[in-house]
């Protein structure tokens, strides 16, 4: 509940802008109206200047452009005018209102603890369940039945590492599938000649060409910058064969 704003006791004995005011007006025997239209000030607010009702007023830094404008329409001192408006203008007076409990407005609070209850309980008896539940023990293993122990199955060597295609060179890998007699010739210089054994894998890299000369053509597979050519020919055959730079850039 609002009341109405009290001035401060110091403040009594002094004169306020809106007695200064008013009675300048009416020394000059104007109206509020004249008032209103020569400072564009609405009434109600100019009556409330003169009355010193700043409950009725905006903020004091818009009551004080108020008073300056009113004051200087009535060839008063703006400054002295508005020197007299209080530095903290008489706050009103708040009183709580008192609160009404509801009776009904405590259900909801009452649904949701019981709603909380309601879950805690369903989770504590699915952890009951769940610790409560022996576990099934492992099954004798065939060994422990005195059956035959399963051989192991056999492995099988992993297969070698697919080279990276690479752009701008001649990338050769060899992969021997059956032992054969290799010679290696990178950029015109022989780089490699002997023997590779089942499962060998070899890789030679040139800015312009790699030839090879093979003694069991069907014996190694061919990679050319990380695609597979296959074998270079029949078992037993000798093979003379070489890639270029740009047989690289014309690959698929």
């Amino acid at each position: 509940m609002k009341t109405k704003a009290r001035p401060a006791a110091e403040d009594q004995n002094r004169p306020r802008p809106g007695q200064i005011l008013r009675a300048a007006r009416q020394e000059r025997g104007l109206s509020l109206d004249d008032a209103e239209r020569g400072t564009r000030i609405r009434r109600e607010f100019l009556e409330a200047l003169e009355a010193d009702d700043y409950e009725r007023l905006p903020p004091p830094v818009y009551t004080r452009g108020f008073i300056r404008s009113y004051a200087r329409w009535l060839g008063l001192d703006p400054d002295q005018v508005v020197s007299l408006f209080p530095q903290r203008p008489a706050q009103p007076e708040f009183r709580p209102l008192p609160v009404v409990r509801n009776p009904e407005s405590a259900w909801p609070g009452r649904m949701l603890v019981a709603l909380v209850v309601i879950v805690l309980l369903a989770a504590a008896y699915a952890v009951v369940r769940v610790v409560g539940t022996p576990a099934q023990a492992p099954g004798p293993s065939p060994g422990a039945l005195g059956g035959p122990t399963p051989p192991p199955a056999p492995t099988q060597p992993p297969p070698p590492p697919t080279p990276t295609p690479v752009v701008d060179q001649v990338q050769v890998q060899l992969r021997a599938i059956e032992r054969a007699w290799v010679a290696v010739t990178v950029d015109n210089q022989q780089v490699f000649q002997g023997i590779l054994e089942i499962g060998d894998t070899r890789t030679w890299t040139g800015r312009q060409r790699v030839a090879i000369r093979c003694g069991n053509a069907g014996g190694v597979e061919v990679y050319l910058n990380g695609r597979r050519l296959g074998v270079l020919g029949r078992p037993g055959q000798v093979v003379d064969v070489e890639w270029t730079l740009q047989d690289v850039r014309n690959l698929p």
